[in-house]
């Protein structure tokens, strides 16, 4: 028992230790992807020069530990993912994040998509500092699309995008517009409360 590992983090460093270096290096960076087919496998090794063939993703996505979104996409288990990045320098998860970003930002403008749009505002969130993220969501047609989702009456979509930047930025350091969109969809959802202790964190940065 005391060599299988104490904690997940232990018995994930157990797994990897049998693994070649190059493989656990592809894993970490799939690891910073919330999901990945085969297209974002080929691009993020093809970026770090490792050569990849559908033989090897065949066998990366036939660990137990990937399931299948659907037929061409697949996500790590969220306990060993978050372990995978556990075990990887903070550069090298804001590399491949950065990787991902400029992926998705090409990947929406030619297809403007909710998956390619939430996935990009993710890695935008990792790659950027609040003051870089709210210059870069005015400038660019993320926030449109989000508008476009707001009429729409798209919660789901909108909740997804919005708290995970609220995770990790905060409310203070978020544009009002992206705020104001978030509340929206709360009254929208008759979460009265929610959206009045939403402006009460906003606003409480400043004066009356």
């Amino acid at each position: 028992i005391d060599d299988f590992g104490r904690n997940p983090k232990e018995i994930i460093r157990r797994f990897i230790y049998n693994l070649s270096d190059e493989e656990v290096n592809i894993l970490k960076y799939l690891a910073v992807a919330n999901s990945f087919s085969y297209k974002i496998f080929s691009h993020v090794l093809s970026i770090f020069h490792i050569a990849c063939d559908p033989e090897r993703f065949k066998h990366i996505i036939s660990y137990s530990f990937i399931q299948g979104l659907s037929e061409h996409e697949f996500y790590i288990h969220s306990l060993m993912r978050d372990g995978l990045k556990e075990c990887t320098d903070e550069k090298s998860i804001a590399l491949v994040s950065s990787v991902l970003f400029d992926y998705y930002s090409s990947e929406f403008q030619n297809n403007p998509s909710k998956n390619n749009f939430v996935e990009l505002m993710y890695h935008a969130g990792r790659t950027k500092n609040p003051s870089e993220f709210s210059a870069w969501l005015i400038e660019s047609d993320a926030i449109s699309y989000l508008v476009s989702c707001q009429i729409k009456g798209e919660q789901e979509l909108i909740f997804q995008v919005t708290e995970d930047l609220i995770n990790q930025y905060g409310f203070k350091n978020l544009a009002l517009r992206l705020i104001n969109i978030y509340i929206d969809a709360l009254h929208l959802g008759g979460d009265y409360q929610a959206a009045v202790a939403t402006s009460k964190a906003y606003l409480n940065q400043y004066s009356l």
